[in-house]
């Protein structure tokens, strides 16, 4: 054995174990590579230049599919890799001011457009490809409308009840049969829908009326008092429930009675699965309103650390919640984002930060996701964008 082989082998044995590191490998290897510089003199450091090789060239051919990662461990153990943020994927336009409102179904992106023109208040309910945005139909609607849905293949728009309307509306478009049918409340508001049973559930003030899918108001159900307007809520396991005042009801679609209440003053954001409701108490929670009666740490799944009051939450078709929130306390001077959390991110103490992807001064009240991952909702001008965090 020569001096050189003699070198490298004390050098070999006398440097540490490799480590597991999250860190820079270059830096490791250097650091190694100094320590053997201590066994090693003069043409000794092409000895060196061996070991700096043979120490780069697995970490470097080391794949996902070979096993676990040298460098980060066990593959469950390693952080996901965070997703673009919206500064690199800022959202796009599609259309010029005047979408009142949007909602998605059935395929196709639902859009409520006024006729510039008109004079009598005359409104559009346009069809819309949902990747390219091209309008593949369009339906004749009148005012009142302030509130859009859709539901059991068709799209519902309410309103009036107000000064300028004093009876409240319901039109319902049927796409497949090419009609529109109206309903009229008199002297009463028709605001929130929920939709469960094969019905729509709509508010009418200290009422809630079943309407069929042919526009036919079948059913009432009587409330103790008025419920807000858009206090109207199924979950996904066909529940429904109204916010009146302080406190929840449930009604059984089936007796068409209200067989439950509960203490609560959250808003009913919308279905956050099975049982639960989105709702917002300071944070953004999960809500299991019937097991309330079991305490509130009982009732409470997911709990969002979140920078403001939230507006809107739509569930993203890569499992996934998009939700808009006031950033900050002051709603005339702070921004409304519109943020995006990860299903991994919705797990365990999730919460919103400056790290979570967002949309800024996205002051969308209508949120339409898309099936790859987006969503479309309107501007602060009401214009379409869309959004693809």
């Amino acid at each position: 054995m020569n001096d050189i082989e003699e070198l490298l082998r004390d050098a070999l044995q006398s440097a540490p174990t490799p480590e597991t590191l999250v860190g820079d490998p270059v830096a490791t290897i250097e650091r190694r590579a100094g320590r053997a510089r201590a066994f090693i003199a003069g043409g000794a450091l092409a000895a060196v230049a061996v070991i700096t090789t043979a120490v780069v060239v697995p970490l470097q051919l080391t794949k996902q599919a070979d096993g676990p990662s040298r460098l980060g461990g066990p593959t469950a153990t390693q952080p996901p890799s965070p997703r673009p943020s919206s500064t690199n994927r800022p959202p796009t336009s599609w259309s010029s001011p005047g979408v009142l409102a949007l909602a998605s179904g059935g395929g196709s992106l639902w859009a409520l457009r006024a006729d510039p023109n008109s004079q009598s208040g005359q409104m559009y309910v346009d069809r819309l490809d949902a990747r390219t945005h091209a309008r593949h139909g369009r339906w004749a609607v009148q005012a009142p409308g302030s509130w859009f849905f859709y539901g059991l293949g068709r799209v519902w728009l309410t309103g009036g009840g107000d000064g300028a309307y004093p009876d409240g509306s319901l039109q319902m478009v049927d796409p497949a049969r090419a009609s529109v049918r109206s309903l009229t409340a008199t002297h009463q508001q028709l605001s929130g829908v929920a939709f469960a049973g094969g019905h729509a559930w709509v508010i009418a003030g200290r009422n809630i009326w079943e309407v069929n899918t042919d526009g036919a108001h079948v059913g009432t159900v009587a409330l103790p008092a008025e419920a807000d307007q858009l206090g109207i809520a199924a979950t996904d396991s066909g529940q429904v429930w109204v916010k009146v005042g302080k406190r929840w009801l449930r009604i059984d679609p089936a007796t068409r009675r209200v067989v439950d209440t509960v203490q609560w003053n959250g808003p009913m954001l919308g279905a956050a699965g099975g049982d639960a409701i989105w709702t917002y108490d300071g944070r953004l929670i999960a809500l299991s309103p019937a097991l309330l009666h079991q305490g509130t740490s009982v009732a409470e799944g997911s709990r969002i650390a979140v920078p403001g009051v939230v507006t809107a939450v739509a569930p993203s078709s890569d499992g996934g919640l998009f939700v808009v929130a006031l950033d900050g306390t002051n709603a005339e001077s702070d921004p409304t984002n519109l943020y995006y959390l990860s299903e991994r991110a919705l797990t365990g103490t999730a919460a919103i930060n400056d790290q979570t992807p967002k949309a800024e001064n996205a002051a969308a009240s209508y949120l339409a996701p898309d099936n790859t991952g987006g969503v479309n909702y309107t501007d602060a001008n009401g214009a379409g964008a869309h959004w693809a965090p």
